[in-house]
Parts: C-alpha cells; structure tokens; sequence
C-alpha cells in the first residue's frame, strides 16, 4: 500500500486553472476538486491541459462554509485514465500564504470529523463459553451500524428499494485487536472509501466508549443492480449523501 505523509481527504469544489503555453498563450479549464491535502490537489478538468511540469494559478471556489483562494501551483502530473469528459491532475501548491493554509487546515480537519458513530452496549447474547464477544457479532453489528447510517443519511433509500433496485453485499471482512466483554459500550465509526461507479466500501471502527481502546475494524463493499440482478451505477441520492463521509489516505 502506497505511504503518503500529508493526508487527503475527498472534498469537492469548483475551480478554474490558468495556464500559459510556450507561446505565451493563456490556457484557461475548469473542474473541480476530487481530493485536498496540505501541499496540493488531485483535480478534474473538463478541458485537457497537454503540459506538465507547468506553473499556472488556480482558483478554488470553497464557499460557502471556507473563503475562495488563488494558489500558485505546478501541474506534477496527469492520469493516464480518464472518466467520461474528465481528465485527472494532480497539482502542487507553491507558495502558499498564512490565510491560505489556515483555509486548508480548516478543510482537512473538519473532513476528519466525517465519521458516522453508532453505539452497542454489550450484552450476554452476544458473548461466549469464554465471556468475550463472539467473533461473529462484529458482523451483525455492522449491520445494526449500517442500517442506522442510512436511515439517517439516505432517508430516501426505502423509495430506491422499492423501485426494484437491490443494495448488494459483495464482501465483509472483519479484523479483531481486542477483546470486548459483558456490558462494554462500543462505538462503531463508519466512513467511507473508494466511491466508484457501481460500488463503494464501508469502513468500520469499533472501540472502547470508556478508554478508546480500538477493539476492531472491519469493511464492507457494496453494489447495486437492478430487478434483473445486473450491476447499475450508484443511485445519485445515495452517491451525494455518501460523499460527505468519503475519506482517502
């Protein structure tokens, strides 16, 4: 797995990029953000831009919640792949000023605090011979923590469900840390990961309510089909409720 230092988190803004050719000509496209870290952004332009290596300006439309922002920035390198009538950049602050990183630290630790909490009391139904949870309740909670996650996110999905569209499980994984006992409190984090067309992963985190201890963690992929059973891209209610949970590291 790739090690970055600077975390990015998945935010989306409207920006525009100016850029001057070898002949002096401005090249000016306009995208968005698709992800945001402390030293530059991985962005997606409508409009292809051939350079690389290149200085230019970049205007960020970050309100209303964070101030709008010019940054220089050198364009380090484009995506071999592209989505539709996007391409992907990546882009390189250079320079920033004191109000601009305030701006961005802003951004990256209010998009930290996107984690949905569910809480489970621990109870004798859910313990072994042994008097520690047995290994296959981290499944069930994980259920009772995504079924509360929608109806609190996706208060919309009991109309998807019934239009005939199918919430699919597609993998479950958990992995233990440590043990929980009889009476603990348990808090389930949830937030998500690799939002793609058709499919998207729940993360889950479980700890101690009282010492925060990280009992376990676990993932789940889920897709969606149609009454046929075939794969559909993910409805456009479901995919804008899960962006504000979308993390990437």
């Amino acid at each position: 797995m790739e090690k970055r230092i600077f975390t990015r988190v998945a935010n989306v803004f409207p920006i525009t990029l100016k850029f001057s050719d070898p002949s002096n000509k401005t090249l000016d496209s306009s995208g968005e953000t698709v992800n945001v870290s402390e030293m530059g952004l991985c962005i997606a332009l409508g409009n292809p831009l051939p350079m690389i290596n290149t200085a230019g300006t970049i205007s960020v439309n970050s309100t209303p919640k964070y101030p709008s922002f010019e940054a220089d920035v050198q364009l380090i390198w484009k995506s071999a792949e592209s989505k539709k009538t996007k391409t992907f950049y990546g882009v390189r602050f250079l320079g920033l000023k004191e109000k601009q990183i305030d701006t961005l630290k802003n951004i990256l630790s209010d998009s930290k605090k996107r984690t949905f909490v569910f809480e489970k009391t621990v109870y004798l139904c859910d313990t072994n011979a042994e008097g520690n949870v047995y290994f296959a309740r981290y499944f069930d909670w994980q259920g009772m923590a995504r079924e509360e996650f929608v109806k609190v996110n996706v208060p919309s999905l009991f109309s998807i469900l019934q239009s005939g569209v199918k919430l699919i499980t597609v993998e479950a994984h958990a992995e233990y840390k440590n043990e929980s006992l009889l009476y603990d409190k348990i808090l389930i984090g949830i937030t998500i990961r690799n939002l793609k067309k058709a499919s998207l992963d729940l993360i889950f985190t479980y700890r101690n309510k009282e010492n925060n201890k990280l009992i376990a963690t676990g993932w789940e992929k889920l897709a969606f089909a149609d009454k046929s059973g075939n794969l559909i891209p993910i409805p456009d209610d479901i995919r804008e409720n899960a962006k504000y949970f979308l993390i990437e590291e």
